[in-house]
């Protein structure tokens, strides 16, 4: 147990003696039987975190009777978050919808708000680049005719500076070389 000291001109101000706490080592049960819901969302990092085990959990926040639901909101969001480092997303999210009532707290959390809007954007986002390249093709083949099909799986590969590089080729053996087919 190593010291944490802070001193001033090489004089001890504060000395603080601290452990770390390996969570992924700890038993869910240290803290899932005490009356301190807000810890209860560690459980997803602890020893033992299952589907299972996140499925009951957020069961347990949401039925305590003195969690206001605000607060559940975010405990569940919290779950999901902290969960999500140990087990698949697709995971968490299936337990999270078992229960209807941790589910309905799972929607309306600020952490599952946060990875709709984050999901958007990438969906926005890819589908701008889908876009360009369905553009590139068809200016590409309107350009060149058809197309091998090498040239037409870079394109659905090819990042939005390789589209615009493509497009303003003269020749189909540029296309390629800024394809990186070459």
């Amino acid at each position: 147990m190593p010291p944490f000291v802070i001193d001033l001109d090489g004089e001890e101000l504060f000395r603080y003696r601290y452990f770390v706490i390996r969570l992924w080592e700890v038993a869910q049960e240290r803290i899932l039987g005490k009356p301190y819901p807000v810890l209860w969302p560690l459980a997803g990092l602890m020893a033992g975190t299952s589907a299972d085990s996140v499925a009951a959990v957020g069961k347990q926040i949401a039925e305590n009777p003195e969690v206001q639901t605000p607060l559940k909101e975010e405990l569940i969001g919290y779950l999901g978050l902290l969960a999500g480092i140990q087990l698949d997303k697709a995971k968490v999210r299936d337990a999270l919808r078992r229960h209807p009532m941790v589910n309905e707290l799972w929607k309306h959390s600020s952490i599952a708000q946060d990875l709709k809007d984050e999901g958007r954007i990438e969906g926005r986002s890819e589908g701008r680049i889908e876009e360009a390249r369905e553009m590139a093709q068809i200016a590409l083949e309107d350009r060149f005719g058809t197309l091998s099909e090498d040239v037409l799986a870079a394109l659905k590969r090819a990042d939005e500076a390789a589209l615009k590089a493509s497009i303003t080729a003269k020749t189909l053996e540029q296309v390629r070389a800024r394809l990186g087919l070459s």
